[in-house]
């Protein structure tokens, strides 16, 4: 019996872990002929009342809190030193307000991307979100904001192209209807992000520490 009470204890013990907090640090580097560098790094923090995102390129700073079911709750886009967009929500409507704006109420659905420009944050949460067992054409909701311009409600497709070893290729529209080919692993991550078309000077970064991998793959 005391080592059935010990076994129970343990494994009491072992359900407690997933209530701790955990975070999550991803940096993706531009390759160039010239030399490789920082883009942009992604920060994700979950804990049992939620989630929340923060992403850097550059300058600006996008941040994102969601709740336990992915309903947003706030979020904002800032520069450095410099002005800020900010996001209240309330019974799914969320109000963006900025210095000399105050732009019109927009629904946000659970899971809606906030994101900004320059800023990628966009492709890393379809990837997350990409189903790969659905494949096909998938639409996510996403809420583009900026300090200086004006709020987007918009819509970013992402639809199957094939599979290179495990990993899935997609096609991602985002504002504008600017393209780009993404490299997906099985556990959501983004490996590689090409610009489309793929001509000299398009955008290729890769996963920090997946350099190898993505230097196997192709650009389209």
């Amino acid at each position: 019996m005391k080592h059935s009470w010990l076994i129970v204890v343990t494994l009491a013990g072992c359900a407690g872990v997933e209530k701790v907090p955990t975070t999550e640090l991803a940096r993706y580097l531009r390759v160039a002929p010239q030399r490789t560098a920082v883009e942009c790094s992604f920060s994700i923090l979950r804990n049992a009342e939620g989630w929340n995102i923060t992403s850097v390129t550059g300058n600006l700073t996008v941040e994102a809190r969601y709740d336990a079911k992915d309903r947003l709750l706030d979020a904002q886009a800032s520069l450095r030193g410099g002005k800020a967009a900010r996001v209240g929500v309330r019974g799914g409507r969320a109000k963006v307000t900025a210095p000399g704006r105050d732009d019109p109420e927009i629904d946000v659905p659970a899971g809606v991307i906030v994101t900004s420009a320059p800023d990628l944050t966009d492709t890393f949460r379809i990837c997350r979100l990409w189903d790969r067992a659905r494949g096909g054409r998938q639409e996510f909701p996403g809420l583009w904001i900026h300090p200086a311009q004006p709020t987007q409600r918009l819509t970013f497709p992402a639809e199957f192209v094939r599979r290179d070893g495990e990993l899935d290729v997609l096609t991602l529209r985002l504002r504008g209807n600017s393209a780009y080919r993404a490299w997906v692993d099985p556990s959501g991550r983004m490996i590689k992000l090409v610009s489309l078309p793929v001509k000299a000077g398009s955008t290729v970064l890769v996963l920090e520490g997946s350099e190898d991998a993505a230097r196997a793959l192709p650009d389209e």
